[in-house]
């Protein structure tokens, strides 16, 4: 039972004694103003009840909401009959969740105005209290095309990614290093079996700018490789094979591009050195073939399985490394999961599937396990389903949220999370950007993100730049 229905309850049991009470004098009242006092007094208190009623039905069913808005909304009418500490305490809690601090803050405010010993609200102002993250943008801009993306960054800020070449219709798209200005990394495909087109894309990038990603060669099919400045890109010589990720001592995460039926998809982590080390599947799940999302720099990697022979695909987020082996990450409660990213903390992101079309961003840590991150909502208040794309080392994530938005698709958000509260990042850059953020796809430890949006038309790959974070 929450604060706010004890306190309810409270009020409830004291108007009923006030009813009783004015009763005794209606039957027992030796004088007539008497008697029309106590009447009076058990019509107050009888409409009090009431209200009180209401509120505690109101706060009952407000509980019992998934969607925060409709938490929210009903909180608010529960306020508006009775205007009560531990009701705004709790519509504050609820406007928190959906990533309203403003909104939640002046909530406390009145909470605390009411009962300035309420040490639920004054626990939640000193939470909100924080001030919220301001970012510059840059555009990336392109290599001579209308599109860029980004999907990896490095401590010094530098990104890779890949953009389209100029063409009508298009030339294709090359991968591309950003430190300062794009740079065009070019491809292993330029032969007359892809011409016109030139494919390449990067991945990720590590800290001596080394980028791995994939590329297209004589034969057609995905090549994964790794660019440095000195000896330009180079083919890890494993065909129909994707560069997924890169870690600072230089070893390479490397997903097969093809599926063999009945037989799990190779994944393995390379390194010129020393060979590559393969990736199991799950021993405990029938049929499940691993696909690998990152590896850090203690050669940690995390991803997710699928079973292909059920449908829909289900989907089991795993972490592995050379001691243990490929482990579950147990997510009660949810149909599916996935790992996307992990900090040299051991702290993992990504996402789980709570019912058929609803998912939620958490993280894995070993004191905690399985923690869902905040709500965020867009700024129609509608509630995003989410995803955490990339953990820094203070445990700051980004990642993406979407709404489907009836016949007209699905809606794109870039989001961030810090600490206990989720924001929608089109609200952290100046409103006269005139960008709309689709998704942040990384985060390095200054806190500067990678990603792609909107802008003039055009959908183009950015860095966001720390102005004031805590």
């Amino acid at each position: 039972m929450t604060a706010a229905n004890v306190i309810i309850l409270a009020e409830i049991f004291i108007s009923v004694i006030g009813i009783l009470f004015g009763l005794r004098y209606v039957v027992r009242g030796s004088s007539v103003s008497l008697r029309t006092l106590s009447i009076l007094l058990v019509l107050f208190c009888g409409t009090l009840v009431t209200a009180l009623i209401y509120s505690h039905s109101l706060v009952n069913a407000a509980s019992r909401e998934n969607v925060v808005e409709k938490k929210i909304s009903t909180l608010s009418e529960a306020v508006r009959l009775n205007p009560t500490a531990s009701l705004y305490t709790s519509r504050a809690e609820a406007l928190a969740a959906a990533g309203e601090a403003d909104k939640a803050l002046r909530d406390v405010a009145r909470a605390i105005a009411i009962a300035p010993g309420n040490a639920e609200a004054n626990r939640l102002r000193e939470k909100l209290s924080v001030p919220q993250p301001r970012y510059t943008i840059t555009d990336l801009g392109t290599l001579g095309g209308d599109r860029s993306l980004a999907y990896g960054i490095n401590s010094l800020g530098h990104i890779t990614g890949f953009s389209e070449l100029p063409g009508n219709p298009s030339a294709g798209f090359h991968a591309f290093l950003y430190d300062g200005q794009m740079h065009d990394l070019g491809a292993l495909n330029d032969s007359p079996h892809n011409a016109p087109r030139s494919m390449s894309s990067g991945a990720k990038i590590n800290d001596s700018d080394q980028v791995v990603g994939n590329t297209y060669g004589d034969g057609g099919g995905a090549t994964a490789f790794v660019w440095d400045a000195a000896n330009g890109m180079r083919s890890l010589g494993f065909p129909n094979t994707y560069g997924v990720a890169i870690n600072n001592k230089g070893q390479i995460l490397v997903q097969a591009s093809t599926i063999v039926p009945e037989q799990p998809v190779p994944a393995f982590l390379f390194h010129p050195a020393t060979g590559r080390e393969v990736i199991p599947p799950l021993a405990s799940q029938d049929g499940c073939f691993p696909n690998v999302s990152a590896v850090n720099d203690s050669g940690v990697v995390v991803g997710y399985c699928e079973r292909s022979k059920r449908l829909p695909s289900v989907l089991q987020a795993f972490v592995w490394d050379s001691t243990h082996g490929t482990q579950v990450l147990d997510s009660p409660g949810s149909i599916q999961s996935i790992a996307r990213s992990m900090n040299s903390k051991g702290r993992i992101s990504g996402e789980i599937g709570v019912k058929l079309g609803v998912g939620r961003a958490v993280t894995w840590d070993t004191s905690s396990g399985l923690q869902m991150l905040p709500l965020v909502t867009d700024r129609l208040e509608r509630t995003l389903n989410t995803g955490a794309y990339s953990i820094n080392d203070q445990g700051y994530i980004v990642g993406m949220g979407s709404v489907l938005i009836d016949s007209r698709g699905v809606i794109q958000n870039g989001v961030l999370w810090i600490g206990s509260v989720g924001y929608l990042l089109d609200n952290l850059i100046p409103p006269s950007s005139g960008w709309h953020l689709i998704e942040a796809t990384a985060i390095n430890n200054a806190g500067q993100i990678a990603g792609y949006g909107e802008v003039e038309g055009k959908t183009h790959a950015f860095r966001l730049d720390p102005v004031s974070i805590q």
